[in-house]
């Protein structure tokens, strides 16, 4: 039942140990995020999406280093550009893979599902649907970039604007056609941004008219979304987004749950990962604390070496609602949590916030 659910893929050049990645999401997933649930099996992870005309009018990468920035411990981690300039596209490409770090990147991905107003109104994201030959501009151009220092380019699309794309099929043909080498799909039209249900038969229908790979997005929280997306799909690797959210365990759930040896596969009934670093104790600077805060104090720490401490704490913010998200009494302290400015304050109220759990 289990057979090709999860298993090694060939992805843009890169030989990946399973097919589940971690999707890009603005504001979530910089570096010290990634590293967490590459460290619970998330194969492949994808930075925040990055400015192409950013990095054009930033070619000392001064301001944009900080989303495009990589961790020595990292592996396969693709940047995310966006733009509908195909020179943009080119120039941040050579800028990227000139760099003596970012030059490790995977591969290059290219955005053309982000419905976020500030990324449509410049005619990126998603909103390229609606002008699919610039679309397939943009892949010609990053495929021969990227070529020049051997790395590889995929796409990520939605189904359409405002209904399905027409010739949607035609469109990713095309666009198989320039040279990506993988296909990202989150069927979901733009105006529906991240509401309502992903409509996996726009995955179906695209995985049988491309050979490249197939990567299904959209709706996958647990190890039964993973394994319905496959029976009905036949799609090839999964990418999580949303669900991941505080809960980077989710990556070894469903790893755990679907074990496999070759191919033999069988599904276990695991406790949680959450719930399991909750109960489990760990030695933390000669303190005893839970996996799960210990999980919390290393993501911030991440933070601060990437932004400093002010801002670092300041970003984990929203972090540190999605962490606490459904724990019991979490509601009474997340006004602390909005407010903490310091590394201590923030152990502190996790520590209060466990205190009341136990």
């Amino acid at each position: 039942m289990f057979d090709h659910v999860i298993g090694p893929i060939d992805y843009a050049g890169t030989r990946l140990e399973n097919n589940i990645g971690l999707a890009p999401m603005a504001g979530i997933t910089s570096w010290p995020f990634r590293l967490l649930c590459q460290q619970h099996g998330a194969a492949w992870t994808v930075t925040e999406l990055v400015s192409a005309r950013g990095v054009r009018y930033d070619p000392e990468l001064q301001r944009q280093y900080r989303y495009l920035a990589l961790n020595p411990r990292e592996r396969n981690v693709a940047i995310q550009l966006f733009s509908a300039d195909p020179q943009d596209i080119d120039y941040a490409i050579k800028i990227i893979l000139e760099h003596p770090i970012l030059n490790h990147t995977a591969f290059i991905d290219l955005n053309m599902g982000c419905p976020v107003k500030k990324v449509i109104k410049t005619g990126s994201g998603a909103a390229l649907l609606a002008n699919p030959e610039l679309a397939i501009a943009l892949c010609k151009v990053a495929v021969k970039a990227a070529a020049n220092y051997g790395k590889e380019v995929t796409v990520k699309i939605r189904s359409g604007i405002k209904e399905r794309m027409r010739n949607l099929e035609s469109f990713v043909q095309h666009i198989e056609a320039t040279g990506i080498s993988g296909l990202v799909v989150h069927p979901r039209l733009l105006v529906q941004m991240y509401s309502g249900t992903a409509d996996w038969t726009v995955i179906h229908d695209l995985k049988k008219v491309v050979n490249i790979p197939v990567i299904g997005n959209g709706d996958l929280i647990s190890t039964q979304s993973v394994i319905k997306m496959a029976q009905e799909t036949g799609v090839d690797g999964f990418m999580i987004g949303r669900a991941a959210r505080g809960n980077p365990w989710l990556f070894s759930d469903i790893l755990g749950c679907l074990q496999y040896t070759g191919n033999k596969r069988s599904e276990t009934v695991l406790v949680g990962g959450k719930e399991r670093a909750l109960r489990t104790t760990v030695l933390r600077q000669g303190k005893k604390i839970s996996l799960w805060q210990d999980t919390i104090m290393r993501h911030l720490s991440g933070m601060i070496d990437l932004l400093g401490e002010r801002q670092g704490v300041r970003e984990m913010r929203k972090q540190l609602a999605f962490y606490t998200k459904g724990l019991p009494g979490a509601t009474r302290f997340r006004t602390q949590l909005m407010e903490v400015n310091t590394v201590r304050e923030v152990d502190k109220v996790l520590s209060e916030l466990l205190g009341e759990l136990v």
